[in-house]
């Protein structure tokens, strides 16, 4: 699926900034692609890792009890689970 610029992410600034912080991959001038597969901009397991404990700290809260891979597929599937949780402002663990 491309990306158009039309298309607007639907997450807010911190998850933007956390996930550029994680993956340098990311380019800093350009929109994240909501269906890119973070594995392809080098999210391996110690960056999911690294990527969920930076998302916790940002947000102030506990998001997994366990790794679920298929929640960092990519940035859009990561929001769709991230963002119930932070809005709620629910520790999960």
């Amino acid at each position: 699926m491309t990306f158009e610029r039309a298309e607007r992410p639907h997450w807010d600034q911190t998850f933007d900034v956390v996930l550029r912080q994680v993956l340098p991959g990311l380019p800093a001038d350009s929109s994240i692609d909501p269906d890119q597969e973070l594995r392809s901009l080098g999210l391996d397991s110690m960056k999911t890792v690294e990527l969920l404990l930076g998302l916790e700290t940002a947000y102030g809260t506990t998001l997994f009890d366990e790794l679920d891979y298929q929640n960092f597929a990519t940035p859009r599937t990561l929001w769709s689970f991230v963002s119930p949780q932070i809005d709620q402002g629910a520790d999960v663990r």
